[in-house]
């Protein structure tokens, strides 16, 4: 299975030479669609062998009394069809990615375009090891929901807080301080949500700038919000709550904030995270000293 997803270094070679001699409009070169064709016999490959082995497999099954050779072994195909639908579901979802990615290059994508100059090769063990493109439009949903998440969790919180003090459960339990602590902490979370909110349907770069500064301003305000909560509570379980809430709005503003960069329009991110660890175990490599081991200086002494 490692040979599917490997390509060799003349095939590598040969795309990054397509490449250089592509010219810049045209994304979609041919040691890529080569590399789609591959990948499409090995797919079928797969699975065709996973069929063929679930097949036997089900044969196998039925045979009950293990009367004939494939009833003796039926578990192993049955562990055999396992592994190899594994690897069939493996090229067949490389195959549609592979196919989508060079579709959408040819149709004027921007994303796809980007990824196919400055990704990995199709077919590579770099490439199948790389996330996908990462596209704005996807990433703006992906705030947009983090911010209903946090207006959500703030209506709810209001809403119990308002029938729990109008029910009298706070004042019979002698916590006069909640409600209060409650409300404060809500603040955080409708800011954050609103913020998400507006920048889904106007992301800019200044938008980006002012939730960085919004969060030093939600850590101010969650201090002097404790301050006051504890003064006039005089509870640790009212400082808990509105510490905890308050935590939890800054936590998603700092999560935000790396995906509203790449949600910005016409923000292309190509992740490389094969050539990343690569990269940096050579790094390591050329910082370690290299001290030959005591078995190979002695198999040296003794030849």
């Amino acid at each position: 299975m490692d040979e599917g997803f490997d390509g060799d270094d003349a095939r590598n070679r040969d795309g990054v030479a397509g490449r250089a001699a592509t010219p810049a409009g045209d994304a979609v070169t041919s040691a890529d669609r080569a590399a789609l064709r591959r990948i499409r016999v090995r797919a079928s490959i797969w699975l065709a062998a996973f069929l063929a082995l679930l097949a036997c497999a089900v044969a196998a099954g039925a045979d009950r009394a293990g009367a004939t050779p494939l009833g003796r072994v039926y578990p192993w195909l049955a562990i055999v069809a396992f592994v190899v639908g594994v690897g069939a579901l493996t090229y067949l979802i490389g195959w549609r990615r592979a196919a989508a990615l060079i579709r959408d290059a040819e149709d004027g994508d921007r994303v796809a375009a980007a990824y196919l100059r400055r990704g990995p090769q199709l077919g590579t063990v770099d490439w199948w090891w790389t996330q996908p493109p990462v596209r704005p439009s996807s990433e703006r949903r992906r705030v947009l929901a983090l911010g209903a998440i946090q207006l959500v969790a703030a209506a709810l919180l209001l809403g119990i807080d308002v029938a729990l003090a109008v029910s009298g459960v706070f004042a019979d339990a002698g916590m006069s301080g909640f409600p209060l602590a409650i409300a404060l902490s809500c603040v955080p979370l409708i800011a954050v949500g609103a913020w998400c909110v507006a920048f889904r349907f106007h992301p800019t770069e200044r938008r980006v700038r002012t939730l960085r500064r919004m969060q030093w301003a939600l850590f101010a305000y969650g201090l002097v919000g404790l301050a006051v909560v504890g003064l006039l509570s005089r509870g640790v379980a009212a400082c808990a709550a509105y510490t905890t809430v308050v935590v939890f709005a800054g936590s998603v503003s700092r999560a935000v904030t790396p995906i509203a960069r790449m949600a910005l329009p016409d923000h292309v991110v190509v992740a490389d995270t094969r050539a990343a660890i690569d990269e940096d175990i050579a790094r390591r490599v050329r910082a370690e000293a290299q001290v030959p081991s005591v078995w190979s200086g002695r198999s040296a002494n003794a030849a």
